[in-house]
């Protein structure tokens, strides 16, 4: 649903006494007329209304008088017939109509309902009509109120179209500047600076991740006329649309929309808890998976066990005070595996890897404590099992797996399989040297290609980033003893899938998957 919202501004041939409208703000809301469906065609309440009004009043006395003098009477004739009651009873209905009419159009003080129309999109709300009037000579500015009531989970972008500009009933553009700001809601307190209107659509204002519902913002206009000898009245017409930026493919949701993803298909999803968005797919296997990176700062990002997959109480409580270390620990101490360790130099990092790819590509490095919200320290020794929870959205969870399990229990090694991997008599993947063996070559161009993305984004550890470009460490649900958990490794030409370990104090990437209902 759209909205439009009209602006009737009236220069007045000389300056307005007692009356400075010198920098300031008012809304001053006209009838909606139902006639501003075209900015060209400037058919405003001023403009139309009163040379009717006109009109009408001077056609009703010219009737009345010729009426009169036909009988011999005087206008005002002492003696009256009933005719000529008549005649003066709708002269005088005729002045009062004519009259209220002429003085609505000029005050121009009724309450107005926005003016929506059907359009795609989320809805739009906004004033309808606002007027503005000015001396010749005189600045002023009015302003409106937008509301989008469905601004949900995943935020929203907002435009605006002033197409036919700024111009009065003969065509002619206002020759001064034409300028509007945004003021956003206290929450979100954001005040511009003036900005010239443009001719078209322009982005007014987007708001990624969670808003509440019935955001409102307040658009300004300024009209300056100190430098302009144009006078008389001018209309605009602007046209508000807005669109769910990602509400529908909100991760968290996942279940809402999982199952009406084909295999093969990518699709653009938003992070509650950050507002980051990410591509998914449909893999080979069935299931879903993030095709970049995971690129969430647990000391910034809005982290609740709502938002996340089980995340533990005590994750919850550490990363209140957590941010990005560029300090590693060796992998076996205990600062680098029993607490939150990440980094995120990578981030907005523009250089090219060996890969091909951006380091900004390459995401957040994790260690597994982080990675699995906790459960993964040093405390849990117990060899193959998966972690209960992990810093994934709510509805995904890292890789599952074990080395040398089936298809059905290790998902990087089903994956692999789908995708053509080699596999044993028990349907258990084998490790494929890429060098050496053509499915293992095909095997790291495919999960290089698209639409599986995956990326060598090497690791962090005590030396700091190891081998961008060159090496592929995604962690797995997988535990395997007091300093170990699992990961996908490539290397120098050998792919592991789901049965190498490393030390859970090293800092590895992190790729999560979602399970659809109809796998």
């Amino acid at each position: 649903m759209a909205a439009t919202t009209n602006f009737i501004i009236t220069i007045n041939g000389n300056e307005s006494e007692g009356n400075d409208n010198s920098n300031s703000e008012t809304n001053v809301v006209v009838p909606d007329t139902g006639r501003f469906t075209n900015p060209g065609a400037n058919m405003t309440a001023t403009n139309i209304v009163m040379p009717t009004a006109i009109i009408f009043m001077a056609v009703t006395i010219i009737a009345a008088f010729i009426a009169t003098i036909k009988r011999k009477k005087t206008v005002f004739g002492i003696k009256s017939s009933r005719k000529d009651m008549i005649g003066f009873l709708s002269l005088l209905i005729a002045i009062v109509v004519s009259g209220s009419a002429l003085l609505a159009s000029v005050l121009g003080n009724f309450n107005a309902n926005a003016t929506t129309i059907s359009e795609e999109g989320i809805e739009v709300e906004s004033l309808g009509n606002v007027a503005l009037s000015l001396g010749q000579g005189e600045s002023g500015s009015v302003c409106d109120e937008i509301t989008i009531p469905e601004a949900t989970e995943g935020g929203f972008v907002l435009r605006m179209n002033t197409e036919g500009g700024l111009v009065n009933g003969e065509g002619e553009a206002f020759d001064g500047p034409w300028n509007y700001k945004i003021e956003t809601p206290e929450a979100y307190k954001s005040v511009q600076d003036w900005q010239t209107v443009p001719k078209g659509e322009v982005e007014l204002y987007s708001v990624e991740g969670y808003t509440d519902s019935d955001y409102s913002i307040k658009i300004c206009f300024e009209i300056d006329a100190t430098e302009s000898e144009q006078v008389g009245v001018f209309t605009a017409t602007a046209s508000y649309t807005a669109d769910a930026y990602l509400s529908t493919f909100s991760m968290q949701n996942v279940s809402e929309w999982g199952d009406d993803i084909e295999i093969g298909d990518t699709v653009e999803v938003i992070d509650e808890r950050d507002g980051e968005v990410y591509t998914v797919a449909r893999l080979a296997d069935g299931k879903l998976w993030m095709t970049r990176n995971l690129r969430l700062d647990p000391g910034t990002a809005y982290i609740t066990a709502e938002n996340t997959n089980n995340p533990s109480e005590a994750f919850l409580n550490e990363i209140t005070n957590a941010t990005s270390s560029d300090v590693w620990w060796t992998s076996a101490t205990s600062e680098a595996t029993d607490g939150v360790l990440y980094n995120t130099s990578n981030l907005g990092d523009m250089t090219i890897g060996e890969d091909g790819n951006t380091y900004d590509e390459y995401g957040v490095y994790y260690n597994f404590y982080t990675a699995s919200a906790g459960y993964g320290g040093s405390t849990l020794t117990e060899n193959g099992i998966n972690v209960p929870g992990d810093i994934c959205p709510s509805g995904w969870h890292l890789p599952r797996g074990h080395a040398y399990l089936t298809e059905e229990n290790s998902e990087y090694a089903a994956l692999s399989i789908a995708l053509g991997g080699y596999k044993d008599k028990n349907g258990i993947s084998q490790d494929m040297n890429s060098e050496t063996t053509p499915t293992g070559i095909a095997m790291v161009e495919t999960l290089m290609s698209e639409p599986n993305n995956f990326v060598k984004s090497g690791s962090y550890a005590q030396s700091g980033t190891n081998m961008r470009g060159d090496k592929m460490a995604y962690w797995t649900a997988t535990n395997y003893g007091e300093q170990n958990a699992g990961v996908m490794f490539y290397l120098g030409g050998s792919l592991d899938m789901d049965n190498r370990s490393s030390g859970k104090g090293y800092g590895s990437t992190i790729r999560c998957i979602a399970e659809p209902t109809n796998v």
